[in-house]
């Protein structure tokens, strides 16, 4: 303890490699102290014993403070329940993150909860009213979950609504009678009955109006989860939260205001991923100890390289703490992983799953990344700015297709109701196909912007691309698809302000009527026909087209 008093909380958790306490924490004096990182830092002290990595606690926390109560030592227990009115803390709020039961896979939960939240908190930062009916809020949240949600679920408010209320976060104050299960279609009908109000529970929504660092934590806590190697800025828009802190200084209670509270660094891109994955490779799947000097190199390497602007970088990026948690995440991903899942996103699991598929490609790819840190150079953003603020981050210079990887087109086999149909990606080969023929054309393709198909930057300029299959020859419910999505996710991801061009295509032509709606739209159109690629007049004009047949060999 001594130690973190003359270090300070975050050095000291980097020094030993653990992460931030949730739920636990030693108490002596007044000052809070995270349980596991104490327990493990004090094996180094011991005579002839080394400090204790987290991976080599064989329980969580809670049986981390049970040891510490034996020793006789006052540990704090984590509030398993809100009652309104209760001093509810920020670390309690943490705690309810990891109570969610999302439906979906652990890995890849369904977001419909965390929206939900992320929208209250959003209302509660603005000093907006706590409860608000059903009608009220449906179409706002239904936008937000077609928007962000996840692509196989289906924007559906009326479930979080209802589920949130079975927990310690949300309450429907004047619903008449039981609240229904979240599930089935009699939820949508009580709802729309009863028109309940509904929103965070008093307790809740007191302490995130009272605690701008416990809202950011909370916030942040519910993006690590749900939201994992996404870019969380469109979202926080949408949301309108603005959390340019996280957390709280050395030693400060929690819940208080810190005057130099430090920014979340960025998410970790796709080469800063691959690199990491050749470490966790190389070393047989596992992580490293923070004090490896191959992860106080990778750290520095990563500092080094030119991804982030320097602006968007914040205290403590990529550490080798850090370094040592994302070798951890990754670690959980191989399919061959015994452990307890952690804190990984999607894309997490598709640079473990190439390097499990194409290891020599893969590692060839992380020497090229490395290469690109040899000498001096502008960021991307600097290099390659779009006139909006949306430009896909994360692509190291001279990697082009670095942004731009499509989901695979090949057919696979799926159980629908005790049958079994091969689907095929006919839509994804469409994306595939257009987005290599724009790179040859000039552009930088990005397939890494769900929920956009794809976009194009060029010259500065910047390009929303909507991809859409015709199917029996309905050329107009393709069209009127397009419009809506261009449409809407120009004005829920983009700044007023943004010069941002919409593009539909389509596997097939669409007719000169549609052209032309599209045009007065202004949406510039282009299709296949046959094997050569056609467009409208603003697409010929801004180079959109491709010229011949541009598909890939088979």
């Amino acid at each position: 303890m001594g130690e973190f008093d003359r270090l300070g909380r975050d050095a000291f958790l980097a020094r030993f490699g653990f992460g931030r306490a949730r739920s636990y924490f030693v108490e002596v004096d007044g000052r809070q102290y995270d349980s596991k990182a104490i327990v493990g830092a004090a094996h180094g002290f011991v005579s002839g014993m080394n400090p204790l990595p987290a991976k080599d606690f064989s329980g969580g926390e809670d049986t981390v403070a049970s040891h510490l109560r034996s020793l006789g030592f006052a540990v704090s227990s984590p509030s398993r329940a809100l009652q309104p009115g209760s001093n509810v803390n920020g670390v309690d709020l943490i705690e309810l993150v990891d109570h969610l039961r999302p439906a979906g896979r652990p890995e890849r939960p369904v977001r419909h909860q965390a929206l939900l939240l992320l929208w209250a908190i959003g209302r509660a930062g603005r000093g907006l009213p706590r409860l608000v009916r059903w009608t009220e809020a449906q179409n706002e949240l239904r936008s937000l979950l077609d928007v962000f949600g996840l692509p196989e679920s289906a924007a559906t408010p009326e479930y979080p609504f209802v589920a949130l209320a079975h927990t310690e976060w949300w309450e429907l104050p004047d619903a008449d009678g039981e609240v229904p299960s979240a599930h089935g279609s009699g939820v949508l009908r009580w709802l729309n009955a009863v028109n309940p109000l509904g929103g965070l529970t008093a307790a809740v929504y007191d302490r995130l109006t009272s605690s701008h660092n416990n809202l950011a934590e909370v916030t942040l806590a519910l993006l690590d989860r749900f939201f994992a190697g996404e870019q969380p800025d469109d979202l926080l828009s949408a949301v309108q939260i603005d959390i340019p802190v996280v957390g709280t200084g050395s030693g400060a209670a929690v819940g208080t205001a810190v005057p130099d509270a430090k920014k979340r660094p960025p998410l970790w891109t796709w080469n800063e991923l691959v690199l990491a994955c050749a470490l966790t490779a190389d070393n047989d799947w596992h992580e490293l100890d923070v004090n490896d000097p191959r992860v106080i190199e990778l750290s520095a390497l990563l500092q080094s390289l030119p991804i982030h602007a320097e602006s968007v970088r914040g205290d403590g990026f990529r550490t080798a703490a850090s370094v040592r948690r994302k070798m951890a995440n990754l670690a959980h991903c191989h399919p061959n992983s015994t452990r307890r899942a952690s804190n990984r996103g999607a894309l997490d699991h598709e640079v473990v799953a190439a390097f499990v598929d194409r290891p020599d490609e893969m590692r060839s790819l992380a020497e090229q990344i490395r290469g690109q840190a040899s000498g001096p150079g502008a960021t991307i953003e600097q290099q390659n700015a779009p006139t909006t603020t949306q430009q896909p981050a994360g692509v190291v210079a001279g990697n082009v297709f670095a942004q731009f990887k499509p989901k695979s087109d090949t057919a696979y086999v799926a159980a629908i109701k005790a049958q079994v149909q091969t689907k095929n990606r006919h839509h994804e080969r469409l994306v595939h196909e257009y987005g290599l023929a724009a790179r040859a054309l000039g552009f930088t393709p990005a397939t890494n912007v769900h929920p956009r198909d794809l976009t194009l930057t060029r010259d500065r300029r910047h390009w929303l691309v909507e991809v859409k299959m015709i199917y029996r020859g309905n050329a107009v419910e393709a069209v009127r698809a397009v419009v809506g999505q261009l449409l809407q996710y120009r004005h829920f991801l983009y700044p007023p302000t943004g010069d941002v061009g919409l593009v539909a295509v389509f596997n097939e032509p669409i007719g000169d009527a549609c052209v032309g709606f599209l045009e007065a739209q202004g949406i510039s159109s282009v299709w296949r026909h046959l094997d050569t690629w056609h467009g409208s007049l603003s697409a010929t004009r801004d180079g959109l087209v491709p010229v011949g047949d541009s598909r890939p060999a088979v």
